[in-house]
């Protein structure tokens, strides 16, 4: 046991919700078990909301996360997931605050620390989506 924990061999047993089939709306869900598939998938941008469902700024903000999934619901290359924080677990990512947003491209992860508005949601993806293009 012991060579196996410092031998990098043994992984933590992470928590994780069941892996949805399908999003009931604009909003990708993710979990522990779908988020590198989804969120690393280096052929797309991936603007994801970490958030607690008991958080008061979370729950706030839910409408807007709804809006600009919706704005680039046709963007085959653009997807705006959601993760609980509290019921699922990363071995690689971390977030020391509800909500926290951050986007993954191109094996890169940038930090979203804008208003949390629309068009600033909105102008950040596009800004930095367009570098990719």
């Amino acid at each position: 046991y012991q060579r196996r924990v410092h031998g990098g061999k043994l992984k933590p047993k992470l928590k994780s919700d069941s892996t949805p089939y399908w999003s009931s709306g604009p909003v990708q869900v993710l979990t522990g078990n779908n988020f590198h598939s989804i969120a690393k998938d280096s052929n797309k941008s991936v603007f994801v909301l970490f958030y607690a469902p008991w958080c008061g700024h979370c729950k706030a903000i839910e409408e807007t996360w709804i809006e600009v999934a919706t704005h680039f619901k046709s963007r085959s290359d653009i997807v705006i997931g959601k993760f609980d924080g509290t019921s699922n677990e990363l071995e690689d990512i971390y977030v020391n605050q509800f909500p926290s947003f951050k986007l993954f491209f191109r094996n890169s992860v940038i930090d979203y620390s804008g208003d949390r508005t629309l068009g600033s949601f909105i102008s950040f993806v596009e800004n930095h989506t367009s570098k990719t293009e």
